[in-house]
């Protein structure tokens, strides 16, 4: 037997095996239907029924002959066990096993279907679900048929099943994939569209057609490209997706009713079949005239920002040139004064130009202050981050705050462990964070020392600024970065200054990533450490 029973259709095995029946029924003396081995006995001689049973236990669909004149099952293929999950070993069981593994909710139809070709239905075919004995669920899709005597009465029913479960969770999924689709489609608050091959809209979501303005019937049909303000548009959209197969966030205008503009954001994608042949287009457009309107505004307002900045900064500049020009001046011309008449100076005089001196170096210095701070609020300020030994900048300004402290009668100290401490930082910057902390610290110490500390610890370059000032509460330290803040305030505070030296240690610090901390107490002097990431 050469066929190939195996790859044979379904229907194919049908008529092969209704051709064989007229013969089978001519061999049926042979059959001996007290068999105990519950096979359906064949004359070895007979090739008909070698063919049927090569047929039946080649297939991967489960053939099924039930003898309907005495009730009993004469033979079930062995495609039943991989299927149902169930060995027969006893024909006679075989109907009551088919029955009671049939889902509860398909046993009726499953019946009436049996019923009817019993009754002399020529072609029937169902689907139901079984259990098997492990409670996996399998589908099942069988075709069943009467065999009929020469008298025209049902004597055999012959059916051919065949598990259709992967093909029933693939429907399922393209059902629930189909469900979440739709779902998408019409709850979204864009508009999203259909087209065929040709570009004409099949179907648009209600988002859609309130954006557009339009109702179904002014829609459907319509070329897709219509709609876009300009053709160069539509032009861009197709070539797109015919090149790359995709549009994504493609910033264009459309056109409402009455040819009235919005702005939309569109992405799109072909639909392709098989063949990979471009069968319709799918996309999302989204209404962003308001983000484009927002977004002007905020570039206008950033823009007025800017220029009130500017505005800002040539006004301090053009303010610190009109206040540090003349308070320039009348030291200048004080310092001459003094040295004329150094020979003739009472102790008196010699206070009053101390005073006058102290007075203009209070001023210029309060109008760097404002003007820093200003440069660091605006962004204006511009750093230069390069490799610099920490040390250098510190001897510099020990060596400019000497003679104040010794002036002062302070002893002022710069202790190190090491020559060489290089950083990656801003100079001018971190000149300014010294300069401030050293004069903050002659400035709230009567008495005793102030100590610049400088080492190296893991991988840290610290800096400690020492002094054995007045100290301060806890509570201040909360707020001691803050812009124009001091522990006194009012004009009868002890100390003078706007109050911005430690603010600007704060951001000058950022600046240069570099953390700062503060010990203190109020009576017992103040520690500020400065910690910058070693450049070793």
């Amino acid at each position: 037997m050469n066929a190939d029973f195996e790859n044979m259709s379904k229907k194919d095995l049908a008529a092969e095996i209704k051709r064989l029946n007229k013969e089978l029924e001519a061999a049926k003396k042979e059959v001996d239907s007290g068999t105990p081995s519950g096979r359906l006995p064949i004359n070895q001689q007979n090739w008909n029924y070698e063919l049927l049973l090569q047929i039946a236990e080649n297939i991967k669909e489960v053939f099924w002959l039930h003898d309907t004149v005495d009730d009993r099952t004469l033979y079930v293929s062995p495609a039943f066990k991989t299927i149902w999950g169930i060995e027969i070993d006893d024909y006679s069981k075989a109907a009551g096993l088919w029955l009671n593994s049939i889902h509860d909710d398909d046993k009726e139809k499953a019946n009436n279907s049996f019923t009817k070709i019993v009754n002399g239905s020529n072609v029937e075919e169902r689907e139901y679900r079984v259990i098997r004995p492990d409670g996996e669920i399998r589908y099942i899709h069988d075709r069943g048929w009467a065999i009929f005597d020469e008298k025209g009465n049902v004597v055999k029913v012959a059916v051919v099943a065949e598990d259709i479960t992967e093909r029933m969770i693939v429907e399922n999924e393209l059902i629930q994939s189909e469900k979440k689709f739709r779902s998408v489609f019409e709850d979204s608050y864009d508009c999203i569209f259909l087209t065929n091959a040709n570009g004409r809209i099949i179907d648009v979501n209600d988002a859609g057609l309130s954006l557009f303005e339009l109702n179904r019937k002014e829609v459907i049909g319509r070329h897709f490209s219509i709609y876009f303000e300009q053709k160069t548009g539509a032009k861009i959209f197709i070539n797109s997706i015919l090149e790359d197969g995709f549009i994504k966030d493609y910033k264009t205008r459309f056109i409402r009713k009455n040819n009235k503009p919005f702005d939309g954001i569109l992405t799109a994608f072909g639909r392709r079949d098989e063949n990979d042949k471009i069968i319709g287009y799918q996309g999302i457009i989204r209404n962003i005239t308001l983000q484009n309107q927002h977004e002007k505004e905020l570039v206008k307002a950033k823009e007025e920002a800017e220029r009130a900045n500017d505005l800002k900064s040539e006004f301090l500049t053009q303010m610190s040139h009109e206040i540090r020009t003349p308070i320039n001046t009348l030291l200048s011309f004080s310092s001459l004064i003094r040295e004329e008449i150094k020979d003739d100076l009472t102790d008196q005089l010699k206070q009053y130009f101390g005073y006058q001196v102290s007075a203009g170096s209070r001023i210029v210095k309060t109008i760097d202050s404002i003007l820093n701070m200003s440069e660091l609020q605006t962004g204006s300020f511009k750093t230069n981050i390069k490799r610099i030994n920490l040390l250098d900048t510190l001897n510099s300004v020990y060596t400019e705050y000497l003679n104040i402290a010794d002036s002062n009668n302070l002893e002022l100290k710069l202790l190190t462990k090491g020559n060489v401490f290089p950083v990656f930082a801003d100079e001018y910057s971190v000149h300014q964070v010294f300069r401030n902390l050293i004069d903050n610290a002659i400035k709230y110490t009567a008495s005793g020392e102030i100590s610049v500390n400088i080492f190296e610890k893991k991988h840290l370059t610290r800096v400690e600024v020492v002094d054995t000032g007045i100290g301060m509460t806890e509570e201040y330290m909360k707020v001691i970065f803050q812009p124009f803040t001091q522990e006194e305030q009012g004009y009868t505070r002890k100390f003078e200054g706007a109050g911005l030296g430690l603010a600007l240690v704060k951001k000058y610090c950022e600046l240069n990533n570099a953390k700062i901390q503060v010990e203190s107490k109020k009576g017992a002097g103040t520690k500020f450490t400065i910690l910058f990431e070693s450049a070793n």
